[in-house]
C-alpha cells in the first residue's frame, strides 16, 4: 500500500523537496491509505486497512516505444479513544453532603452553601439520586471507589479517516530531437477523502467540564488532470563546442476541487552543462496545496483559556509595534470602563476552537537556480548547491488565542469609532458591555482556528555532497561511501494577521542552519553506517536582538537561544546468506534529550523524550 518516489520527482514541489533535502532523504514513500493521519500516538485502539491494485505495461504507436500504469488505491483508519472525566451533576451531588440522624454521610438537595450562581459552573445544583455516594476530596485517597466510580465516567470518542484513489497515466516519446527523444507523461487522477468525528453521548450531553461537544462528517473529492513533457534538446552526442548538454521540461497540473473550486499548477524549466563537469539548472513553478480535511472539517470543540489583556498598564507599551498598540488600546479605554487588567487574562474562560470549510488554497510561486558539479579528476563525487526563493501566499494557519488578541490591538486596520469591532480579530472576542471579556459556557469568549493568512517569504540555500570509492584497491573488501546534506535559510517572513510581519528564521522550529552526514561502509558480508543530524543554534525571538534599536532593548531573558547540537544514530548489519539480513541499530547515541538548564530540560528543546534506543530486526526473502 505504499507508492515510493525518487527526490527529483517531477510533481514533488520545491518547497517539499527542499524539506525531504535538508533531511537527507534520497528516496520517499507515501502510504496513501494515510496521507492525513499526521500522528496516532495516544489513542487506544486504531484499526489500519488499506490496499492498492493497478496494472502497468509497454506497447508500440506509431513506431513509438510507449507505456502505461493504472491504480486504485484505498485506505481508512477507525480510531476509538477511550477516555474518562468527572461527571459534572454527580461530582456536584457527590459533594454536596450533610449527616442523618444515625451520623452518617449522605448526599442531600438541600443548599450547603449561598451566594453564587448556583452550586458550580453553569448554575449545576445537586439533584435527588439514589446512587449518589458521598465524595471526599480534601486528601489523598480519601474518596472511597464507591464514590469515585459514580463521578467518574468512561466513554468513548469514535473517528474515521477514509481516502480512495484512482489514477491512470501514458507516456512515451514523441518525436527526436538532437539530444534524444522528446518524452512526455499525460494521465488523470481521482481523490476522495472523508472524515468523520462522533462523540459519545456524554460529550454530546456536556455532562462532563466542558460543554457539549458536537459530532461533526465532511469530506471532499478532487479530479486532476495532468501532463508533462522532458526535451533533450543537445547531448554529448552532438559534440558541439561548450554545450554538452541543453535540456529543458515542463508540467501542468489542473486540479477541481468540490470545496474550494480549481487550481493549475504549473513548472518549466531546464539546465545547461558547458562541460561535462558542471551542470546549471533552473526552474519556476507555480503550485498549491489544497486545505486537509482536518483543516476543513475539525470538530468545533470547547475549551479554557485565558484572553491576554494588551491594553493594561505592564502591556499598552509592548507588542511588535508598540505605538499601534497604545493607540488602540487607547481608543478602546477611552470607550469602555470594565477593570484593566481584565479578569479573563489571569483566569481562564470558555473558548471555542475548530476547523474552517471556507479556507482557500495556499498558493506559492517558487523558483531556484544551481549548479550540479561532477569533477571528472574524483570520480563517483557529486555535489549539487541550489538557491531557492519561494512565495507562499494564503498560509493556513492555526491562531491562537493570543494571536487572535495581538490581531486586534496590534493591527493598523482599526476602527477606532468601534473598538468591539475594530477589525475581524477584534470580533472574535466577546465582550460585556463595559468591555470585558464574557465568561459563560453557553457563549464562548474567543472563537480561533484555521484561516488563510497573508503570506510566508523563504530565502535560502540547500546542497547535497555525495562520494564512494572502491576500497578493493588498497585490498579492503567493500565499498565506503560519504553524503552530505545541508539547508542554510538566509530569510523567512512570516505575515499571517499582518501585524508586524516579523522574520522567522533562526527562531526555535526553523534554523538557520541544519545538516546531515552519512558514512557507509559495506562488502559482500557485512557492514555499518553512522548518521549525524546537526541543527544550529535557535533563537526564542528575533525582537530585541540589538540594543540601541528604537523602543526596544536588549533581550533580558537569561536564557534567549537554544544551542546547537548533533544526534549521532548507527546501525551494524550481517547478510548470512543471499537471503536473510540481520540488522543492528542504535537511536540518539549519545542520549541527546534537549537542552538542559540547572539539571532540568527546557521544555522548548525537547528533541527526543524516549533517549538513546535499541533495535534488532531480520529480514528473510522466500
Amino acid at each position: 500500500g505504499e507508492l515510493f518516489f525518487n527526490i527529483n520527482s517531477p510533481f514533488l514541489n520545491d518547497q517539499a523537496r527542499a524539506t525531504l533535502v535538508s533531511r537527507g532523504v534520497t528516496t520517499f514513500g507515501i502510504s496513501r491509505a494515510s496521507t492525513d493521519i499526521a500522528d496516532l500516538t495516544g489513542f487506544n485502539e486504531t484499526v489500519i486497512n488499506r490496499g492498492v491494485v493497478g496494472t502497468r505495461g509497454d506497447f508500440t504507436l506509431f513506431g513509438r516505444d510507449m507505456n502505461f500504469e493504472a491504480y486504485f488505491n484505498y485506505g481508512k483508519a477507525k480510531t476509538d479513544e477511550n477516555n474518562q472525566d468527572i461527571n459534572a451533576q454527580n461530582f456536584v451531588n457527590a459533594v454536596n453532603v450533610t449527616t442523618n440522624a444515625q451520623g452518617q454521610v449522605v448526599c442531600t438537595t438541600a443548599a450547603t452553601r449561598t451566594g453564587g450562581n448556583g452550586f458550580a459552573a453553569g448554575g449545576l445544583v445537586p439533584i435527588a439520586d439514589p446512587n449518589c455516594r458521598p465524595f471526599n476530596p480534601l486528601g489523598f485517597g480519601r474518596g472511597d471507589a464507591a464514590a469515585r466510580d459514580y463521578i467518574i465516567e468512561e466513554f468513548t470518542t469514535k473517528t474515521m479517516q477514509r481516502q480512495w484513489v484512482g489514477n491512470i497515466n501514458f507516456g512515451g516519446s514523441l518525436f527526436d530531437l538532437p539530444g534524444g527523444a522528446l518524452g512526455f507523461n499525460v494521465g488523470y487522477e481521482h481523490r476522495d477523502e472523508r472524515a468523520v468525528f462522533d462523540p459519545s453521548a456524554f460529550q454530546r450531553a456536556g455532562r462532563g467540564r466542558s460543554v457539549a461537544i458536537v459530532g461533526i462528517e465532511g469530506g471532499y473529492n478532487l479530479d486532476e488532470y495532468f501532463g508533462e513533457v522532458f526535451a533533450p534538446i543537445i547531448g554529448p552526442q552532438n559534440n558541439i563546442p561548450a554545450i554538452y548538454g541543453l535540456q529543458a521540461f515542463g508540467r501542468i497540473r489542473k486540479v477541481d476541487n468540490t470545496v474550494n473550486g480549481s487550481f493549475t499548477s504549473w513548472a518549466a524549466g531546464g539546465s545547461y552543462a558547458p562541460i561535462k563537469d558542471i551542470e546549471i539548472r533552473g526552474n519556476y513553478t507555480k503550485s498549491f496545496r489544497a486545505p486537509a480535511i482536518t483543516e476543513l472539517f475539525l470538530p468545533i470543540v470547547n475549551a479554557f483559556n485565558t484572553v491576554p489583556d494588551l491594553c493594561q498598564p505592564a502591556s499598552i507599551n509592548g507588542g511588535a509595534a508598540p505605538t499601534i498598540r497604545r493607540a488602540n488600546c487607547t481608543a478602546f479605554l477611552t470607550k469602555y470602563t470594565g477593570p484593566t487588567p481584565d479578569p479573563a487574562s489571569t483566569a481562564t474562560v470558555p473558548v471555542q476552537t475548530g476547523g474552517n470549510p471556507n479556507l482557500g488554497n495556499e498558493t506559492a510561486n517558487a523558483w531556484t537556480v544551481g549548479v550540479i558539479l561532477r569533477p571528472s579528476f574524483i570520480p563517483r563525487l557529486s555535489a549539487t548547491f541550489d538557491y531557492i526563493n519561494i512565495d507562499l501566499l494564503n498560509p493556513i494557519a492555526n491562531l491562537t488565542v493570543a494571536q487572535v488578541a495581538s490581531g486586534c490591538f496590534d493591527n493598523p486596520d482599526f476602527n477606532a469609532a468601534d473598538p468591539f469591532n475594530g477589525n475581524s480579530f477584534c470580533s472574535l472576542i466577546k465582550r460585556n458591555a463595559n468591555g470585558t471579556v464574557v465568561n459563560d459556557p453557553a457563549n464562548p469568549a474567543v472563537r480561533t482556528g484555521f484561516v488563510n493568512g497573508k503570506q510566508i517569504l523563504y530565502r535560502g540555500w540547500q546542497g547535497t555532497l555525495n562520494y564512494s570509492v572502491p576500497l578493493r584497491g588498497i585490498g579492503i573488501p567493500g565499498d565506503f561511501s560519504l553524503g552530505s546534506d545541508f539547508l542554510l535559510t538566509k530569510y523567512r517572513l512570516s505575515d499571517i494577521t499582518g501585524v508586524a510581519p516579523a522574520r522567522a528564521d533562526g527562531v526555535i522550529g526553523d534554523p538557520a542552519f541544519a545538516g546531515q552526514i552519512r558514512l557507509r561502509y559495506a562488502n559482500k558480508f557485512w557492514g555499518v553506517n553512522t548518521t549525524i543530524n546537526y541543527t544550529g543554534e535557535q533563537l526564542f525571538s528575533r525582537l530585541n536582538r540589538e540594543v540601541g534599536v528604537a523602543g526596544s532593548g536588549p533581550d533580558a531573558r537569561e536564557i534567549d537561544k537554544l544551542k546547537d547540537y548533533s544526534i549521532v544514530s548507527g546501525g551494524l548489519f550481517f547478510d548470512p546468506t543471499d537471503k536473510m539480513r540481520l540488522t543492528l541499530a542504535v537511536t540518539n547515541l549519545f542520549n541527546y534529550q534537549g537542552q538542559t538548564y540547572q539539571g532540568v530540560l527546557l521544555p522548548a528543546s525537547y528533541v527526543d523524550l524516549l533517549g538513546r534506543r535499541f533495535s534488532a530486526s531480520a529480514r528473510i526473502r522466500f
